[in-house]
């Protein structure tokens, strides 16, 4: 009898003395949108016979999960079945002891993951976990972050707004000793650009004016098209020297507007 499982899901690194030689997967690439949409009803009604702890796996590091057995079972009828929209893998599971067995969790792109615990080729009961990637993890405090500049220097221990300004300016002259702006725009894309501009900071010089980086806006204002970077109007209709006489930067706005 399989009928009742608790998956529970750890640290790679905590089992790494663990023998995994006897596991073994298989994957098929195939359209799974419906067995998905199939399952996810499922799981609506299935009652708290699996447990999977914790809901969520790291893309880099997935670690491996254990299946709690109620009762002994033949370990060779048993298996895991990991199955994505577009993606279906079943491993046979290794034994940590009589009551408990384990397979290393496969590598999934971020997004939920339907687990199927399966008796002798019959699916016992179905769990879903959820991978995630560093970046997901942190994007959210980003997205908290009012002043990405001020930003910029906690994280990067900056003492001031002018090294940032430095350091940005250093980079680009080394990157690229001439900057363009648009440099395979035709006028008539320019002049539509220009009234038409659905991004908050359609140029660099547009960045440099709301965060009053003096010294990056100075050499962007030397390079070739400055002149029509300055024309450019944002999605709020602003142009550069709008935006730095917005911001506060009176001394930035006055170089541009004698561009």
């Amino acid at each position: 009898q399989c009928s009742h499982f608790a998956l529970f899901i750890s640290g790679y690194q905590t089992f790494s003395d663990i023998n995994l030689s006897d596991v073994r997967g298989t994957s098929e690439e195939r359209d799974l949108t419906f067995k998905t949409d199939v399952l996810s009803e499922k799981l609506e009604t299935n009652e708290q016979s699996v447990l999977v702890l914790p809901r969520r796996i790291s893309c880099e590091n997935p670690g491996e999960i254990f299946i709690l057995l109620k009762e002994e079972i033949d370990e060779e009828t048993l298996e895991i079945e990991f199955i994505t929209d577009n993606q279906q893998i079943r491993m046979q599971t290794a034994s940590w002891n009589k009551k408990v067995k384990y397979v290393k969790a496969p590598d999934f792109p971020a997004g939920p993951v339907y687990v199927n615990v399966c008796c002798g080729g019959v699916i016992e009961t179905t769990a879903q976990i959820e991978y995630y990637t560093a970046l997901e993890e942190i994007e959210p405090i980003l997205k908290k972050v009012a002043d990405p500049i001020a930003f910029a220097c906690q994280a990067l221990k900056f003492s001031s707004v002018e090294k940032v300004d430095n350091v940005l300016t250093s980079l680009l002259k080394n990157k690229i000793p001439t900057y363009e702006f648009s440099p395979f725009q035709s006028e008539e894309e320019h002049c539509h650009q220009a009234n038409n501009h659905l991004e908050e900071f359609p140029t660099l010089l547009h960045c440099a004016a709301r965060f009053g980086l003096k010294k990056l806006a100075a050499f962007l204002l030397s390079c070739p098209e400055a002149t029509r970077a300055c024309k450019i109007t944002n999605k709020y209709g602003d142009d550069p020297e709008s935006i730095a006489k917005k911001h506060g930067h009176k001394e930035l706005r006055k170089f541009i507007k004698e561009l």
